[in-house]
């Protein structure tokens, strides 16, 4: 088994995530004016760090997984955790207002506004999932 840090199967999939997650996080916090973003109140360092946080593990767990699923075998569930953390750090970067507005109008606003005060919590879950991932992806004996 190779080691991943010179393995291209870690690489290419490590940065093009980064890129997008990058991407994503930076429009979601309303830094990238091209595209219009949620209406929002202007992100504080706790947030910022969050989502620096939340796409550096989406992209080695991402570059990991690949690595993995080609140079032995990817542990069971790994994915769907990466793709769970995921999510749920994505919807918990948005503010608690724009939780709230866009599935009012599907009609769950009365849930989503119980959620609100939760969306910390939230992060925290994103953060601890995306860990454990890492965790299970990480090389035990090749580095």
């Amino acid at each position: 088994m190779a080691s991943f840090i010179k393995s291209p199967s870690f690489w290419l999939p490590f940065l093009i995530t980064l890129l997008l997650a990058g991407a994503f996080f930076a429009w979601e916090l309303g830094f990238i004016t091209l595209i219009p973003a949620p209406v929002r109140m202007e992100p504080d360092l706790r947030e910022l760090l969050f989502a620096l946080a939340l796409a550096l593990l989406l992209s080695l767990n991402t570059g990991l997984a690949l690595w993995r699923t080609k140079h032995g075998s990817c542990p069971v569930g790994s994915k769907r955790a990466i793709g769970t953390g995921g999510v749920l750090g994505a919807i918990a970067l948005l503010c608690p207002v724009c939780l709230v507005l866009p599935f009012s109008i599907l009609g769950l606003g009365t849930v989503l506004s119980f959620l609100t005060p939760f969306v910390p919590l939230l992060q925290i879950i994103a953060l601890i999932v995306l860990v454990a991932a890492l965790w299970l992806l990480w090389p035990r004996h090749h580095l």
